[in-house]
């Protein structure tokens, strides 16, 4: 697969991720651990896209129900797409989908 498949791959993905949506939880004491969030979609995402995958996550976001943040995904061929995290409770659990465009 070339890099600008697995971009357009990505692309398809992240559409996808609008529809159904993913979930998990992931807490680090007060704040949430994005480094193991940033996991969690990036093992979304392999599950249908080869090539590597980098996500990034903003630190220091505190668990608060309803609160939302967005993370960045960015493939090989250097397209990126935005995901939107929702936090469902104040525990650390989260659902995240991609956001068009």
């Amino acid at each position: 697969m070339t890099v600008r498949q697995a971009g357009r791959v990505l692309a398809g993905v992240l559409v996808a991720l609008v529809v159904v949506g993913c979930s998990g939880s992931v807490s680090l004491g007060g704040d949430l651990d994005t480094e193991k969030l940033e996991d969690k979609i990036r093992d979304e995402f392999a599950k249908t896209v080869e090539g590597k995958i980098e996500v990034s996550c903003p630190g220091g976001v505190k668990m608060k129900e309803g609160a939302t943040f967005e993370c960045v995904a960015t493939a090989d061929d250097g397209s990126s797409r935005r995901v939107r995290v929702i936090q469902t409770d104040d525990e650390g659990n989260v659902r995240f989908e991609a956001i068009d465009g």
